[in-house]
C-alpha cells in the first residue's frame, strides 16, 4: 500500500499536526504509513516562467503567473531577477508572501529576490509586483514553483553570503554549511540577455539546472537580464562548496545560495 501524500487534498508537507498530535509522532493513519522525516527529497514542481520587458513604475505593475496546480497546503517559491541598476532593493514584497533573500547592487546592475508563501487556497493564479519608486523601462524574469517534501514549518536551513560582481564572465555562488538534510539552491543573474547559455559547476556536487531564461525572451541584447538557477540534494551539516556560474560575456552579476530543509 503506498504512503500517504495528502489528507483531504492538503499536501502532507503542509500539515504540522493531526488532532493536536505533531506529524513527527504519527507513523500511520488507519494502517497506511506516513513518510518519515529524511525520506523523499525536495522536488520543484510545476515550474512556471514569466518574462517582463516593459515599464516598471509605481503605476505599471508586473504580474507573475503562479503554478496552476498549486493549492492549499502547497509551499510556493518565487525567484525574481530584474534589471535594477540601484544599490538597494526597490521592490515591494507582495501581500501574503515572505521575502527570504535579496542580492544585487549598482555594481551588478541586476537584483535577485526570493519570496515564499504557504498557500491557503485564496491566492489566485497570479501575483502582482510593484517597485517602491518608478524605475522606467526594465526587464525581469519570474520563476514560480511548488516545493514538494519541504519542511513547511522550518523551510530554510541557511542563507549564504550574497554576492555581486561588476565584470568578468564568472561568479562564485558562496559555499555554506547545511543545517538539516535537504537541498541547496544556487541562483545567478547577469546584466544582459546576452549572458546565456550559462552553466553551473561545483567540485563536490552535480548541479541540476532547474531553469534558465532571458529577458527579452531568446534575445542576444545586452539589455535586461539572463537568469539561471540550479540545485543539489545535501545531507545535514555538510558544506556545499562554491558553485561557479559562467556566462557568455563579461558584465555585472548577482548570486546567492541557500539550503532548504526537507520534511
Amino acid at each position: 500500500m503506498p504512503d500517504i501524500t495528502d489528507i483531504n487534498g492538503v499536501a502532507l508537507s503542509g500539515i504540522t499536526d493531526i488532532n493536536g498530535v505533531v506529524k513527527a509522532n504519527i507513523s500511520d493513519i488507519n494502517g497506511v504509513s506516513i513518510p518519515t522525516a529524511g525520506g523523499a527529497e525536495i522536488n520543484f514542481a510545476d515550474i512556471t516562467v514569466t518574462v517582463e520587458n516593459a515599464d516598471f513604475n509605481t503605476d505599471d505593475t508586473w504580474t507573475a503567473d503562479l503554478p496552476s496546480s498549486a493549492g492549499s497546503g502547497d509551499f510556493v517559491m518565487i525567484i525574481f531577477n530584474w534589471d535594477g541598476f540601484r544599490s538597494s532593493n526597490r521592490v515591494n514584497t507582495p501581500t501574503g508572501f515572505t521575502s527570504r533573500s535579496h542580492s544585487g547592487s549598482s555594481n551588478s546592475d541586476n537584483h535577485i529576490h526570493v519570496y515564499t508563501r504557504l498557500f491557503d487556497g485564496s491566492e489566485g493564479s497570479t501575483v502582482d509586483f510593484t517597485p517602491t519608486s518608478s524605475q522606467g523601462s526594465r526587464g525581469g524574469v519570474f520563476f514560480t514553483f511548488i516545493c514538494e517534501n519541504i519542511d513547511t514549518s522550518d523551510p530554510f536551513g541557511a542563507i549564504g553570503a550574497l554576492n555581486t560582481d561588476g565584470s568578468g564572465d564568472e561568479i562564485p555562488l558562496r559555499n555554506l554549511t547545511s543545517v538539516n538534510a535537504g537541498t541547496f539552491v544556487n541562483i545567478a543573474g547577469f546584466d544582459g540577455a546576452d549572458g546565456g547559455p550559462a552553466t553551473m559547476t561545483n567540485p563536490s556536487f552535480t548541479i541540476t539546472i532547474a531553469g534558465q531564461q532571458d529577458s527579452p525572451n531568446n534575445s542576444s541584447s545586452s539589455s535586461h537580464v539572463t537568469t539561471i538557477w540550479g540545485f543539489a540534494h545535501i545531507g545535514a551539516n555538510t558544506q556545499t562548496d562554491n558553485t561557479i556560474a559562467t556566462f557568455q560575456k563579461s558584465d555585472g552579476k548577482a548570486g546567492q545560495t541557500f539550503t532548504l530543509n526537507k520534511a
